[in-house]
C-alpha cells in the first residue's frame, strides 16, 4: 500500500495566487499578454503589488512589473481620518470605526470600502425628548428595545395621533436655501399605525411605512429655509392625517441631497471628518509611467459634477464623475477630458466598472461595456500632481462618496477590446 503523495503531486495541488487568474491578464497594444502590477481587491481583502522597487518602476518592463507578491492593504493604501465614523457590519448593525481606520461596510450585503467626504449632523441629539415636540406628540424612552446598533437604550416610541401639532422637530433653520436631507431609523411598533412622513419646511413628498425590522428612511429637498421634522402628514396635506405609533432611533439632518453614514450626536452638532485613502508611492509611480491602464469597480452614493473616483489634484484626475446626473464618467489626459456616458437607465449609483487607457498617443475610457472615442493626450511630464493619487477624492476635496470594490493597474496600455472587457462590475 502506497501512502502519501509525491512532492511533485503536492506542488501541483497548491492553489495558484489569485492574480494569475485569466481575468487579470490583458493584451498590450504593442502585443503580448501580461498581468497587472497592482491589485487592490477590497471586496475579498486580497492585495498584490509588483516586486520591482519603487525607484525602478518607471523604467521596468511589462514582464518584470507583472511579477507580484501578496501585500497587506497598508502597503498599497495609506488610510487616514481624523475622527471616528460609523459603518454597517456584516450583521447589518451600525458600528463605529476608530480614527484612521478604514470602514468595510455591508450596506449592500457585501464587503466594500466606504469612502466619504465631511458631513455634519445638524440634529443635536439622538435623545428625542430633548428635541422640540408637537403638543399632541408623545415620545417615550424604550430602554429594553434593541436599536439598529444592536444596543439597548437608544430607542424611542413616537406616538402621533391624527390631530394637529404632531411632530418631532429634528432641526431648525436648516439649509440656508440649499438642499437638505433628513434620515432616521424607524421600526414598526403598532402595525395598524405604521405610517409616518419626513417633512422639511412642512413639505412632504411621500408617506412611509415602518416594517418589523429597523430600516433607515431618508427624504431630500432641493431647497430649505426652515425646519426638518418627523410627522404624519400626507403629501400636500394641510393637516396631520395619519395616526403614527412607531419606534425611532438615530435622527440625522445634513446639507445635501443624499444621506451619508450616521453621525452620532449628544447635545451639539457633530461633523464627521473626511476619509483619505492615498495610494502608496509605488502605486503612484505606476500611474506616472508612459503607459498605464486602470480599472476601478465601485458604487457611488451620489452624483456630482466634480467628483473624483481616482483623483490627483482638483484639476487633474484619472477617473471622475461626469455630471450631477450620474450619467457617466470622465478621464483627464493633461489637456482635455474624455467622457463616457452610460447606457440608458444606468448611472454611477449602480455597481459599475470604469477603465482608462492612457499614454501620449491618447486616452480611452470604457464604462458600461462601451468604449469612448480616443482623444489626443498631453505629455505625461505635464502631470505634476501624479506624485499623489487618491481613491474616492482628489488631494483638495472633490469627493466621490461611495463603496469601492477593487482597483487594478496594468503598467502598459492594453488594447481597446481588453479595456472594454475589463470595464464591468466586480464579480
Amino acid at each position: 500500500m502506497r501512502l502519501g503523495i509525491s512532492i511533485a503531486e503536492s506542488s501541483r495541488r497548491q492553489p495558484k495566487p489569485f492574480w494569475t487568474a485569466p481575468a487579470y491578464r490583458a493584451e498590450s497594444a504593442g502585443g503580448g499578454a501580461y498581468g497587472p502590477a497592482a491589485i487592490l481587491d477590497l471586496r475579498r481583502d486580497r492585495h498584490a503589488l509588483t516586486t520591482v522597487p519603487t525607484a525602478d518602476i518607471l523604467s521596468g518592463s511589462f514582464a518584470t512589473l507583472a511579477a507580484l507578491a501578496a501585500r497587506p492593504l497598508t502597503d498599497i493604501l495609506a488610510f487616514t481620518r481624523s475622527g471616528t465614523a460609523t459603518y454597517i457590519d456584516a450583521d447589518g448593525l451600525i458600528r463605529v470605526a476608530a480614527a484612521d481606520q478604514p470602514r468595510f461596510d455591508y450596506t449592500h450585503g457585501k464587503r466594500q470600502l466606504l469612502l466619504e467626504g465631511p458631513a455634519t449632523n445638524l440634529c443635536i441629539t439622538r435623545n428625542l425628548p430633548q428635541l422640540t415636540l408637537g403638543e399632541n406628540t408623545i415620545v417615550t424612552h424604550m430602554p429594553d428595545e434593541t436599536g439598529p446598533d444592536g444596543v439597548r437604550g437608544n430607542v424611542y416610541r413616537v406616538q402621533m395621533p391624527a390631530a394637529p401639532s404632531t411632530f418631532v422637530r429634528f432641526a431648525n433653520s436648516v439649509g440656508g436655501g440649499g438642499p437638505v436631507v433628513m434620515s432616521v431609523y424607524v421600526r414598526q411598533f403598532d402595525a395598524a399605525k405604521r405610517q409616518f412622513s419626513i417633512a422639511v419646511d412642512g413639505k412632504v413628498d411621500s408617506v412611509l411605512e415602518a416594517t418589523e425590522e429597523w430600516q433607515r428612511y431618508e427624504s431630500a429637498y432641493s431647497q430649505s429655509y426652515g425646519t426638518a421634522a418627523l410627522g404624519n402628514n400626507a403629501p400636500s396635506a394641510a393637516s396631520d392625517v395619519y395616526a403614527s405609533d412607531i419606534l425611532v432611533a438615530f435622527p440625522q439632518v445634513e446639507l445635501g441631497l443624499v444621506a451619508t453614514s450616521y453621525i452620532p450626536t449628544n447635545g451639539t452638532t457633530v461633523t464627521r471628518p473626511a476619509d483619505k485613502a492615498q495610494l502608496s508611492p509605488a502605486v503612484a509611480a505606476l500611474l506616472k509611467r508612459d503607459q498605464v491602464s486602470v480599472l476601478v469597480q465601485a458604487r457611488l452614493a451620489s452624483a456630482a459634477d466634480n467628483g473624483r473616483i481616482l483623483g490627483l489634484d482638483i484639476a487633474n484626475w484619472l477617473i471622475g464623475q461626469a455630471s450631477a446626473s450620474g450619467a457617466g464618467f470622465s478621464a483627464w489626459n493633461g489637456s482635455s477630458a474624455t467622457t463616457r456616458l452610460l447606457p440608458a437607465g444606468v448611472t454611477s449609483l449602480d455597481d459599475f466598472g470604469a477603465a482608462v487607457n492612457l499614454d501620449e498617443a491618447g486616452t480611452a475610457l470604457a464604462a458600461g461595456e462601451v468604449i469612448s472615442t480616443t482623444n489626443a493626450s498631453a505629455p505625461k511630464s505635464s502631470y505634476a500632481p501624479f506624485s499623489d493619487a487618491y481613491l474616492g477624492r482628489s488631494s483638495t476635496g472633490a469627493y466621490s462618496n461611495g463603496w469601492y470594490d477593487q482597483l487594478v493597474i496594468w503598467p502598459f496600455r492594453m488594447t481597446d477590446a481588453d479595456l472594454q472587457a475589463k470595464a464591468v462590475t466586480y464579480e
